[in-house]
């Protein structure tokens, strides 16, 4: 039930910023898919690939973006939720045929909400990201997005040594 209330509080965030991007002509949805898990799934031993779901929404001008995301893992019982920021590469300056792409590295920090074994589980989690996106028209296009994420519930559940992962996500985003 918890878990419900903080999910339904994040929707509500993220309508939120949402309604003041549009009044303010600066807002960015944005959906991504690990191709990994779907194709290999989350272990070694899988039969089929998972979906690992993400959605972004925030508020974007010519220098930075800034919103809030959540990610949905459900093969896992994984969820996290947080708040990212990512400054933009003014690379077009440079070379001015990139016109259409736009580069961006930043942060982003959240909790993650795992059930194993029926124990549910809250814990940190923080991650660099590298993201390049590619306007197909003028407010939508396609991306990749990189992240070296620190993962507490690892370290909680599992007992690892490196709680880092590095994932990858295709999507699409609109600008509005």
């Amino acid at each position: 039930m918890r878990t419900r209330y903080i999910i339904l509080a994040m929707v509500y965030v993220i309508f939120h910023i949402t309604g003041l991007s549009i009044a303010q002509e600066n807002g960015i949805v944005q959906l991504y898919l690990d191709p990994k898990m779907m194709i290999e799934g989350p272990y070694a031993d899988s039969k089929s690939g998972e979906l690992d779901l993400m959605i972004k929404a925030g508020m974007v001008n010519k220098t930075y973006e800034m919103g809030f995301f959540v990610e949905q893992f459900k093969a896992l019982s994984y969820t996290s939720a947080g708040a990212y920021y990512n400054k933009k590469v003014n690379v077009e300056k440079i070379l001015p045929m990139l016109n259409r792409f736009e580069f961006s590295t930043g942060l982003d920090t959240g909790f993650i909400h795992r059930i194993i074994k029926n124990q549910k589980d809250y814990s940190f989690t923080a991650a660099l990201n590298a993201e390049v996106k590619y306007y197909v028209k003028k407010n939508f296009g396609v991306s990749l997005l990189s992240n070296y994420r620190y993962r507490g519930d690892l370290v909680e559940f599992y007992d690892t040594k490196n709680p880092m992962l590095f994932s990858g996500y295709v999507g699409l985003f609109y600008k509005f």
